[in-house]
């Protein structure tokens, strides 16, 4: 079987019953934060800016671990 041409990372959160899982490649960094940041600003959803903040962190230090 082929390798995979980009490693698949995944970061889970879990609050208050609900519970958030995200799947990114390294390239998508960026677009991963932003979406910590949308989830934030729904009003629906029980996540905040510290949350997306905490999160963006964790994929950060991934990045920085994990060659592209």
């Amino acid at each position: 079987m082929p390798e995979p041409e980009h490693d698949l990372m995944m970061i889970g959160f879990s609050r208050t019953g609900e519970r958030y899982f995200f799947f990114f490649t390294a390239e998508k960094i960026d677009q991963t934060i932003e979406t910590f940041r949308r989830f934030a600003a729904n009003p629906d959803l029980n996540f905040t800016s510290e949350d997306a903040e905490f999160l963006s962190e964790k994929v950060r230090e991934e990045k920085k671990i994990k060659p592209t």
